[in-house]
């Protein structure tokens, strides 16, 4: 399990969060902006001139830099660290022990149960029922021919 889990954040780390950045990046910028617009005593300084390309600009400078820093020490992190794959270790268990656990709750269990059923009736509706005759009369003459294939033996030259 920690091998597989250490395959999985270097990846995350080495692949996903790079590919990504820009996006992470744009959503924490919009985050810290809607909070900086919902304080009160910005509301006041909010008129003064220069002051909401002020806040964009510092924002998207404060996001860029907290990326870089948090990125660099989680590649740091990800070094052979024995204590780290022990933690790593700890989080997959206790993660999977969570998802269980909520798997087998009752709701969890009946709204599963109830997806399943929906999603089986639907392959029903899109692919069984537009089967024709001709159809399933084709795919016996295939089934027979394959087994007709398996049964003879294939004569050695």
């Amino acid at each position: 399990v920690a091998e597989i889990s250490r395959l999985v954040v270097n990846l995350i780390v080495n692949q996903v969060l790079p590919a990504t950045r820009n996006d992470i990046e744009i959503l924490l910028q919009y985050t810290v902006n809607k909070t900086i617009d919902e304080l009160p005593a910005y509301q006041g300084v909010r008129q003064l001139p220069g002051m909401e390309q002020f806040k964009t600009n510092l924002t998207k400078q404060t996001i860029h830099q907290l990326y870089q820093i948090v990125y660099t020490q989680i590649q740091e992190l990800i070094k052979e660290d024995e204590k780290f794959d022990e933690l790593i270790e700890q989080l997959s268990e206790s993660l999977t022990n969570s998802i269980r656990s909520e798997m087998q709750a009752k709701e969890s269990i009946e709204r599963l149960e109830y997806l399943l059923i929906a999603l089986i009736e639907e392959i029903k509706v899109n692919y069984v029922q537009r089967l024709s005759q001709e159809d399933v009369e084709e795919l016996m003459d295939q089934t027979r021919a394959l087994r007709q294939r398996k049964v003879t033996p294939v004569a050695d030259d």
